[in-house]
């Protein structure tokens, strides 16, 4: 919802007519994660954990970290 709040006043200043789709597809995706941010949050936080150890123990982290600095 804040990201809808900080879209109405560009619409309603520049009068842009080409970005309301964009502006309701942004809408309807905020409220959809708004909703189901506790269930994705519970269906796959043990996976992201998991995962986070296994990166840790094989020392991949370093990979990472090389890929997200390049």
């Amino acid at each position: 919802m804040l990201i809808t709040a900080f879209y109405i006043p560009f619409f309603v200043a520049f009068k842009v007519k080409t970005l309301v789709p964009v502006f309701i597809f942004l809408s309807i995706g905020v409220i959809y994660l708004m909703r189901n941010t506790p269930y994705l949050l519970n269906k796959y936080a043990n996976g992201v954990l998991t995962f986070l150890k296994e990166i840790a123990d094989l020392k991949l982290f370093l990979i990472f970290a090389v890929i997200a600095v390049g």
